[in-house]
């Protein structure tokens, strides 16, 4: 009986690393400088994901695709885009990011605000604009979702958890120091990290 037990908790633990192994993941964090960013990338195997940088008339300054590889770690440089105001557009098989910022006179990128949709399935919307974080999902398994925020040192600044089935939230995050901060969400169906700019 144990060890039927045993290979039990075993086969579901390979079955949930290999759903947890199958996601696309992604990070994207600004230089010291704020004149580049690094977009990791891992699980792009069998996938396509592309990337631009357009202003806000549609001009495309910037095009890239990756396909059909284990990890990518990609650096998005700014330093040559004039001044004015852009969109950074990265679109994976099951969500869109937009990221809006601002080049000022000293040819640095300025993040201003972050969104992030589902393509497909359960409602998933994710925006930052002025230090209000806004968040909203569909949760059918009602199952327990972890939020954290955590510093450049990696240090925990907020963290809470949802289990309603269905999630609108919005945290006011004017009292944190302007820096780059790590957002996690982590579910048994859905895993999501990013890097938000204070």
């Amino acid at each position: 009986m144990k060890k039927l037990l045993f290979c039990s908790l075993l086969l579901l633990r390979v079955l949930i690393s290999f759903a947890e192994d199958g996601l696309i993941s992604y990070s994207f964090k600004s230089s010291v400088d704020h004149k580049s960013a690094t977009l990791k990338l891992r699980n792009v195997s069998g996938e396509r994901v592309t990337y631009s940088i357009k202003d806000m008339k549609g001009t495309r300054f910037l095009h890239k695709m990756i396909v059909d590889v284990k990890s990518a770690n990609e650096v998005v440089n700014f330093s040559y885009l004039p001044q004015g105001d852009y969109l950074f557009i990265m679109e994976l098989s099951d969500r869109r990011v937009i990221k809006t910022f601002s080049i000022n006179e000293e040819r640095k990128a300025i993040m201003t605000s972050h969104k992030m949709l589902l393509k497909h399935g359960d409602p998933f919307y994710l925006r930052l604009k002025e230090k209000k974080l806004e968040f909203v999902m569909s949760n059918k398994f009602e199952e327990e979702y972890g939020l954290e925020i955590l510093d450049e040192n990696g240090l925990l600044v907020y963290s809470t958890s949802f289990i309603e089935s269905e999630i609108k939230k919005r945290f006011n995050l004017e009292k944190l120091k302007s820096g780059v901060y790590t957002l996690k969400l982590e579910g048994d169906h859905f895993n999501f990290e990013d890097t938000l700019e204070l």
